[in-house]
C-alpha cells in the first residue's frame, strides 16, 4: 500500500525521499548550507527502543553560482513501527524501527538518516552523520 505523507511517498513501509531543485537568485555568490537528514523510527512494543536523530552537515560561506539550479534531496523521518504479527503475548517483541532517509544538496557531503530503534537484545542499527 502506498500513501502520501507531506511530500513523501510511503510504499510498503519504505520512505521515498522528496527530490527537487533549488535555484539561486542571480546575485548569489555564496551561502551557508545546513543539510539535515530524517530521523529513524522507534521500535514496536514495550521492548523497543527509541531511534537515532538524522545527521547534520553544515557548510559556511559555500561558493554558489547565481541563477543556477542545484539538486536537493530532503530525507524524511520515519514513524515508529508497529507490533509483529505474533503480538506481545506469545513472546514476540515487535519490529525493529526503520532508518530515516538521507538528505543532500548538490555534490556536498550527504547527511545520513538516523538509525531505527532496536528490539529487545537485538543488534544496534547505524545512522546519523
Amino acid at each position: 500500500m502506498s500513501r502520501l505523507i507531506g511530500n513523501n511517498y510511503i510504499a510498503g513501509g519504505t520512505v521515498v525521499k522528496n527530490t527537487s531543485t533549488f535555484t539561486t537568485n542571480p546575485s548569489t555568490t555564496s551561502a551557508n548550507i545546513m543539510i539535515v537528514a530524517g530521523g529513524g523510527g522507534g521500535a514496536g512494543w514495550h521492548t523497543g527502543s527509541g531511534a537515532g536523530a538524522g545527521g547534520l552537515v553544515f557548510y559556511k560561506d559555500t561558493p554558489l553560482s547565481g541563477a543556477t539550479g542545484y539538486a536537493v534531496v530532503i530525507g524524511a523521518g520515519v514513524a515508529a513501527t508497529g507490533p509483529s504479527q505474533l503480538g506481545p503475548t506469545d513472546g514476540a517483541s515487535g519490529q525493529a524501527g526503520n532508518p530515516g532517509s538521507d538528505s543532500s544538496f548538490a555534490s556536498l557531503t550527504t547527511a545520513v538518516g538516523g538509525g531505527g530503534g532496536g528490539v529487545g537484545a537485538g543488534p544496534a542499527t547505524v545512522g546519523g552523520s
